[in-house]
């Protein structure tokens, strides 16, 4: 008689090599990637679900479901008096802490001066960093 192992122990046995071997990081989670394709697709301008499912190669269901979710976290907005969805505040919100946190914020002066007034390069940071 062939003794049955434990569905779950199994599982955790092959995740904890797939930790241990760092293949962790090469699982993907379907739904995150088609919610991404989707912001990805708004980032070039306001779309309807049917043109979001052609550019992402979901079905309009799954579209409508991940725009009904991400609406419902302020990352889309429905344009008013419109079918098309774009980019919400909260999107915005994490763009600008990532710029903030990662140390990006540093350029944002600069850049609101004109192009001929702009350090270049390394010189950027060293201009903000008084060197």
């Amino acid at each position: 008689m062939i003794a049955e192992r434990n569905p779950v122990l199994v599982r955790a046995e092959r995740l904890d090599k797939d930790v241990m071997t760092g293949h962790i990081a090469s699982r993907k989670i379907q739904s995150l990637e088609r919610a991404l394709d989707v912001l990805q697709a708004l980032q070039r301008g306001p779309r309807r679900v049917s043109e979001l499912a052609t550019d992402t190669g979901s079905s309009k269901a799954t579209v409508h479901h991940i725009l009904a979710t991400l609406e419902g976290r302020r990352i889309v907005a429905r344009e008013p008096g419109s079918f098309r969805y774009r980019l919400g505040w909260g999107a915005y919100e994490l763009g600008a802490s990532v710029t903030h946190e990662s140390g990006f914020d540093i350029f944002v002066p600069q850049l609101n001066q004109p192009a001929r007034h702009r350090p270049r390069g390394n010189d950027a940071l060293l201009d903000r960093r008084g060197r």
